[in-house]
């Protein structure tokens, strides 16, 4: 249960990467746990809303709703 509009999904790994609308946690990683658990791992307050994502290696370009706005998240 995210509590919100998931707008994009990716899974790497044991991680899913949520793109969401939450005001509060647009970037959301959830872990993959023992027996196919799913429990949040962490969250991102970014400025607006993510519309739509792509993934290049280890980032994540994330274009957010109402701007010109890229995120770029990466593991480092």
């Amino acid at each position: 249960d995210i509590a919100a509009s998931a707008r994009t999904l990716f899974v790497r790994d044991n991680f899913i990467f949520v793109g969401s609308n939450d005001p509060t946690k647009e970037w959301q990683v959830w872990g993959l746990g023992a027996g196919g658990a799913i429990l949040p791992w962490s969250n991102l307050d970014l400025p607006a809303s993510v519309v739509a994502t792509d993934c290049e290696d280890q980032y994540f370009f994330v274009a957010l709703e109402g701007s010109s706005q890229v995120v770029i998240i990466g593991s480092e």
